[in-house]
């Protein structure tokens, strides 16, 4: 019966649409370059208002001299070493926490159910690998700096106080390695 036919060859068109819509969704979410989730998706979770129960904890990083890798070797270069801080990063951060691409060279992450020295422990293993990774990588070298800030330092701390105070910190460590290399 063709009325059958119909109704079968409509779902399998819903079907289909449902499907590249969450394909598009996706992408829309997801830095082509890392396969992070991009800059949307981080906006998306920093504008979460409530209150943070539980402890959780927000670094952010930025490369340093992105721009002047990029000036001085290509964008290539910049882009290789965007992807191999991204991986290094994904591999010390357990899986089940978020790691995004907040911009060209900023990262951020979220752990949730955690302690201080958990962060300290995932900012030591960092800093291993990419001490690792300058030692035999080729020319290009990973140098970062980073801030983060612990929901249980704040009272009704929202992901966004979390954030804005990671990010202060941030700056401070980038202007303190500034102030230190000015003086060596």
């Amino acid at each position: 019966s063709s009325a059958a036919s119909d109704v079968y060859k409509r779902q399998v068109s819903a079907v289909r649409i449902t499907r590249k819509n969450k394909i598009l969704e996706q992408k829309a979410y997801i830095d082509l370059h890392t396969g992070l989730p991009n800059k949307s998706r981080c906006e998306e979770i920093f504008h979460d208002m409530r209150a943070i129960k539980g402890e959780v904890a927000c670094i952010i990083f930025d490369l340093n001299n992105l721009k002047i890798t990029n000036d001085t070797l290509g964008h290539s270069v910049g882009d290789q070493l965007i992807m191999n801080f991204a991986r290094l990063l994904r591999n010390v951060v357990p899986m089940k926490n978020f790691v995004g691409r907040y911009g060209g060279d900023e990262f951020v992450v979220v752990i949730c159910d955690t302690s201080k020295e958990e962060v300290e422990n995932i900012l030591n293993q960092l800093q291993e690998e990419v001490d690792q990774f300058n030692r035999y990588g080729r020319n290009e070298t990973i140098s970062y700096a980073y801030g983060w800030a612990f929901s249980k330092d704040y009272t009704d701390c929202t992901l966004r106080v979390l954030f804005d105070k990671a990010d202060h910190y941030m700056y401070e460590n980038k202007r303190d390695k500034k102030e230190a290399s000015k003086n060596e």
